[in-house]
């Protein structure tokens, strides 16, 4: 799982919305051994449309479009319908996917998987994982599969926002120019959001079963703000884990300092800094051991992902305010016009000719004068 989660780290979340979904699913099927995997969308009629795919077989798309069988009598409805994970094993044998036995047996399908994905709590399709070994699904990997689904839903989302935007940069009038501020404000979001991710840093440190820090390397003291000697020696839970959480972090560490727990390989807190702010750490830790095999320090790696953090909530307020800048784009056009008339007024009153044609909005007017009088 460790695995899965670098190759998703490292997928480009600047990438178009397909693009970056087909790279979270060659992700878990590079590394969780799945066979192929596709992302369904689902219309409020039971129709499902394929959004994107991964190692797919060339003609399976045709042939399960074959079925003229509603996708909700599928456990993909299921999936969408209860917003849980479904997982079916032996699905040649499967009496909801009869309609699809004869596509699904030259495969040797022995596990498909559906994860909801979900838009304002309403799953709106799924995306599937094939494979053809019958899979035991702990409830560690439903787990990543969740989520994975928000970011895969948020890549759909994105794909709709941009798609309503460049339908109505081509509908609007060369001389409004708000649309085009909005395409270069997305970019220098999108470039931002490249930066911080170009700077993201990874820490290394060793905690000892004391609580003190007996290494950290120099991106760990830049991340913090000190120099190397004035962490080393330092109680790391008493001095850069926030109070309001302290308690928890060093419980989970004292867990696994005494082996009742397994090593944790994803766990996300704020660390305190010299400036006396906070960051998010992403860490991924485990153990070190004696000769006599007994447990004597935690090694862990983390990395700052309180900027990219910051940036995604900004990229999703940006898209829903696109989405609000969509729906005010005719009052835009009749405000562009008010100033247009503001400007004429203003030229007839230092004597020069109005600058803009505005006949047929007047002519407009006019008739509708006559049809109210």
């Amino acid at each position: 799982m460790k695995k899965l989660f670098e190759a998703l780290s490292e997928i480009d979340v600047l990438l178009l919305p397909k693009q970056y979904a087909k790279k979270m699913l060659q992700a878990i099927c590079d590394n969780l051994g799945y066979r192929f995997g596709t992302v369904i969308e689902i219309d409020e009629g039971g129709k499902g449309g394929l959004f994107v795919s991964y190692n797919l077989p060339e003609d399976y798309v045709e042939r399960v479009n074959q079925a003229k069988v509603s996708v909700l009598s599928t456990p993909s409805g299921e999936a969408t319908e209860t917003g849980r994970v479904v997982v079916v094993h032996n699905p040649s044998s499967e009496p909801r996917l009869a309609p699809w036995y004869d596509v699904l047996r030259p495969y040797n399908l022995k596990t498909i998987v559906w994860v909801p994905l979900l838009s304002k709590g309403h799953a709106f399709g799924t995306y599937v994982l094939y494979d053809t070994q019958i899979r035991d699904i702990s409830e560690a990997e439903l787990q990543v599969f969740e989520q994975i689904a928000v970011m895969v839903s948020i890549a759909i989302s994105s794909n709709h926002y941009i798609d309503q935007l460049n339908q109505k940069t081509k509908e609007l009038e060369d001389e409004i120019t708000e649309h085009k501020r909005a395409k270069e404000t997305l970019q220098k979001e999108r470039d931002r959001a490249k930066m911080y991710l170009d700077v993201a840093g990874v820490l290394l440190v060793v905690i000892g079963a004391d609580q003190k820090v007996y290494l950290i390397n120099k991106k760990g003291c830049e991340i913090l703000g000190y120099y190397e000697k004035e962490i080393i020696g330092k109680n790391w839970f008493d001095t850069f884990i926030p109070e309001r959480n302290r308690e928890e972090v060093k419980a989970v560490f004292e867990q696994l300092m005494a082996g009742e727990i397994e090593p944790v390989e994803y766990f996300e807190n704020h660390v305190l800094t010299n400036s006396g702010g906070e960051k998010i750490i992403a860490w991924h830790n485990s153990v070190l051991k004696d000769e006599k095999g007994e447990i004597t320090a935690s090694l862990s790696s983390g990395e700052d992902i309180t900027e990219r953090k910051r940036v995604e909530e900004e990229l999703q307020k940006y898209m829903a305010e696109l989405e609000g800048f969509n729906r005010l784009a005719v009052g835009r056009e009749l405000k562009m016009i008010e100033l247009k008339r503001e400007v004429n007024g203003l030229c007839k009153r230092i004597g020069e000719k109005p600058r803009y044609d505005l006949s047929f909005v007047d002519a407009e007017d006019e008739i509708g004068g006559k049809k109210d009088g």
